[in-house]
């Protein structure tokens, strides 16, 4: 029992600062990753029990599994890395260094493309899951989770500082609802802090994908009016 007097089913422990948790489309494993250790804790779901530790950065933040669960993506903000891991053997297919920070994942639902939450420079990344080219949505306010709808056409971020969600039609590239800021005098700390982390960005790599791949299913990114 929980300390409020609800049921516990499990309780099972990870690494250091545990962070982002995601699940193989199968059930049979659950990805957990620990900030502080910069480890992903890999989890038999049916042994409730960690069977491997991942060491995979410096501080671990978003974490998705392909489709098939062949592969783990890991975000690793302080290194501004993102990297492909293959769960058959716990190691490093590529690691690929930002000029952003990395933050939440996500997959399309093909595992062609993988969506990564760039809070710093208020747009989501969107790489070819197999190369992990870069290209851009944009016009998201300091996203630093993302989610994708089952058939993959929709595309939801989360905008920190403004209270709301951006979705994003993802074929069109298109914004199907912008942010708007509701101004708060509670949040004038968070506006202190926004205003600081933006000082610190950096230039993006690459504004759009070169991968033949991602080439034929997008085009430029569409501004919101």
């Amino acid at each position: 029992m929980s300390q409020t007097g609800e049921r516990v089913f499990e309780t099972i422990l990870v690494g250091d600062g545990p962070h982002s948790v995601a699940a193989a489309r199968d059930g049979s494993r659950v990805y957990v990753t620990n900030f502080h250790s910069a480890t992903v804790s890999v989890i038999d779901a049916a042994a409730k029990a960690v069977t491997s530790t991942i060491q995979a950065g410096v501080s671990l933040y978003g974490i998705a599994v392909s489709p098939d669960g062949e592969r783990l993506y890991v975000a690793d903000t302080r290194s501004s890395a993102l990297a492909m891991i293959e769960t058959s053997t716990g190691k490093k297919a590529i690691d690929t260094v930002f000029a952003e920070r990395p933050y939440g994942l996500a997959t399309s639902p093909d595992g062609r493309l993988l969506y990564v939450a760039n809070a710093l420079n208020d747009d989501v990344l969107l790489t070819d899951a197999s190369t992990m080219t870069v290209g851009k949505l944009m016009n998201v306010d300091f996203p630093v989770a993302v989610a994708v709808s089952a058939d993959g056409s929709r595309l939801y971020a989360s905008n920190y500082f403004r209270d709301s969600l951006t979705v994003i039609d993802v074929r069109a590239r298109v914004p199907t609802s912008a942010p708007s800021r509701r101004p708060s005098p509670a949040r004038s700390k968070s506006a202190e802090l926004h205003t600081a982390l933006r000082s610190t960005r950096t230039t993006a790599v690459s504004t759009w994908p070169t991968s033949p791949l991602t080439r034929s299913l997008l085009s430029t990114p569409q501004p919101v009016p």
